[in-house]
């Protein structure tokens, strides 16, 4: 993929180049779970051709002989044509694969991690051959993830001083494109002992032939101007990155991840603080949205990523973070702030602090909104992403907010959740139980992963699945199975937390309801 298209079969088939079956790979490959409609097929690989319905099932069927029935199953009467690659089989979803392991590691080690995932890219043409309109969209699109995984390991180097391999590359990548903010950006970070007058030549020109610098490059600017330098003429001491270990894989939410980035961006791109509060039930993975959009966003803010966790839906006896508390920490990472005392003057140093930083803060799992407000910036390039089991409607109605109420799945991500790591000889001798399994987890991510965690671990083999089915049918048993506090994985301990916030009478009304015999 990354260069010619070229794929092989189990049985010696092959098809490669600019060939039709080969181009179906290609879009079956970059599609949303290597699945996409035969409408979409035809609107790609025939465009413009009215009723290339049969041209469809010719290039499906050519595929399915190269590849096999295992990698190209039929469809059916699904309308959909679906691709089962190996696990590791394919350059592309190898790169993309090692570039998600590398969020959430330490920085030396995500600067190792993107350093083996971009070794892919022997070829910087993608899909190379393919000169229908559909696939120059697509090479576009992979060009950029290239070039975000690239600007991924330049952060990662300068967080971690390689200063020497930081030099060589970013001289490399200025003298191959020069006008790109970020390339520019990490050169002149890398560079931070040139002569002030050399310096300022550069901005001056950078500016002229381009335009006006980004957040990111103007931070740089700022950053350079005021350098000072360390014994050893090392870099700058790493910003704060309060950011948690990795969590799991927000399946299913790629689009809301996306458009939320883009929103974020536009805000900041014009100079707005950009608040952002993901809302939804328990389990329902806003936490994971939240954790991969500030990893997804974390470039954009060179001043750091600050972290609060306010534990308003906490479980056992753990009580709901006081904004102070969070204060303290925020205020110790950027000084000079740390000797000021009481709450209203911490946050009043907050925003002074952040007044001429560009941060991104993650606030989880909030209860109110007057936990909240006092961690706020004011105005500015700041970003704030918020969770909660409420809506907040106290700060919506006093900030402007990007909110976005989260779900449960669809099925299709939801079976994918439960079959992860399941081989596809598997998934289809136990197609009805996995099904089951969807419905009887209600599409909710935390109980899905709870599901997939026992079948992972090999306390329910999957040849006890219709067992694990017939024990999830009993409403009052249901709970014990989705409860696995080893892993620190419970819906139980998720309800449990939402009703703890009720009043009493709420709560008895809600008992009520459990014990009613009627099936709502």
């Amino acid at each position: 993929m990354l260069g010619p298209v070229e794929a092989e079969g189990d049985g010696g088939g092959r098809v490669f180049g600019s060939s039709k079956p080969a181009a179906l790979f290609a879009l079956l490959v970059t599609s949303p779970g290597c699945r996409s409609t035969r409408q979409e097929i035809a609107e790609v690989l025939w465009e413009g051709v009215e009723n290339a319905g049969g041209r469809v099932d010719r290039a499906v069927s050519d595929l399915r002989k190269q590849l096999g029935p295992e990698v190209v199953p039929h469809g059916g009467r699904s309308g959909y044509c679906t691709l089962r690659v190996p696990d590791g089989s394919v350059d592309l979803l190898r790169f993309r694969d090692g570039v998600a392991r590398a969020e959430g590691l330490s920085h030396r080690a995500r600067f190792e991690q993107l350093g083996a995932a971009l070794e892919e890219w022997e070829d910087e043409e993608p899909l190379r051959g393919l000169t229908e309109s559909g696939f120059r969209r697509l090479r576009d699109e992979l060009r950029a993830e290239l070039m975000a995984a690239v600007y991924a390991r330049l952060d990662a180097a300068w967080r971690c001083r390689e200063e020497k391999w930081l030099r060589e590359e970013t001289e490399k990548w200025f003298e191959r494109a020069p006008e790109l903010p970020q390339v520019f950006r990490f050169y002149l970070l890398a560079h931070d002992d040139l002569p002030e007058r050399r310096r300022e030549r550069l901005i001056k020109a950078w500016t002229k032939r381009n335009r006006k610098p980004d957040a990111d490059l103007r931070s740089a600017i700022d950053q350079v101007r005021r350098v000072v330098h360390q014994p050893g003429g090392t870099l700058l001491p790493p910003v704060p990155d309060q950011l948690p270990g990795s969590r799991r894989r927000p399946i299913g939410q790629d689009q809301l991840i996306r458009s939320l980035v883009e929103a974020v961006c536009a805000e900041q791109d014009d100079g707005n603080l950009a608040l952002v509060l993901i809302s939804g039930m328990a389990g329902v993975g806003k936490s994971t949205v939240a954790h991969h959009l500030a990893l997804r966003l974390r470039e954009r803010f060179p001043d750091g990523v600050l972290y609060g966790g306010l534990n308003g839906f906490a479980d056992g006896d753990v009580r709901p973070a006081e904004p102070e508390e969070i204060l303290n920490g925020f205020l110790a990472a950027l000084p000079p702030y740390t000797t000021v005392t009481g709450p209203e003057s911490k946050s009043n140093a907050l925003r002074s602090a952040l007044a001429h930083r560009s941060v991104l803060i993650v606030l989880d799992d909030a209860l109110n909104a007057r936990q909240v407000l006092p961690l706020l910036p004011g105005d500015g390039t700041c970003a704030v992403i918020i969770t909660s089991r409420n809506d907040l409607l106290r700060l919506q109605s006093e900030r402007r907010v990007l909110f976005h109420k989260m779900e449960p799945l669809q099925e299709a991500d939801a079976l994918e959740v439960l079959q992860e790591k399941v081989s596809a000889k598997d998934r289809a001798n136990y197609a009805q139980a996995f099904s089951d399994l969807v419905r009887l987890c209600g599409r909710l991510p935390l109980a899905l992963t709870v599901v997939a965690r026992l079948l992972e671990g090999g306390a329910r083999p999957l040849h006890t699945i219709p067992a694990l089915v017939q024990e999830m049918k009993e409403e009052r048993a249901k709970l014990d199975t989705l409860h696995l506090p080893e892993h620190e994985l419970s819906v139980r301990a998720a309800l449990n937390c939402s009703v703890r916030v009720l009043g009493e009478e709420a709560r008895l009304l809600l008992w009520q309801l459990a014990v009613h015999p009627g099936p709502s």
